[in-house]
């Protein structure tokens, strides 16, 4: 069975006068990829597994003029690691792990 075991979004977002913003976190607990030597469910074929994942992303808006309004974002702010592991969550051996830093933005919206 190749499901997620545990998964969930946690948010918060406030939306007054000028102001929107908003955070999100996102869990993914780790996660089957591949059966082992064998094909079977037995965690002792060297099974091959994601990382979990936990990722934290946040938006702010406000508006400065009439119809103008500026937004930052950032994705991934806490910097997060993606990546592979072999054996089971209790006792694994390292194959992959990534990172990517997290990504911002800025902009301007007009008309809104």
């Amino acid at each position: 069975d190749r499901t997620i075991p545990n998964m969930f979004t946690v948010s918060a977002l406030y939306d007054y006068s000028i102001v929107s913003a908003r955070v999100a976190g996102r869990y993914t607990a780790a996660t089957i990829n591949a059966y082992g030597l064998d094909g079977s469910s037995n965690p002792e074929s060297s099974d091959n597994w994601f990382y979990p994942h936990w990722q934290v992303d946040a938006q702010l808006t406000m508006r400065v003029f009439a119809s103008t309004a500026l937004t930052v974002s950032g994705q991934n702010i806490n910097n997060e690691y993606f990546g592979f592991f072999t054996g089971t969550p209790g006792n694994r051996t390292n194959n992959q792990r990534e990172t990517y830093g997290s990504v911002w933005a800025v902009g301007v919206r007009q008309g809104f």
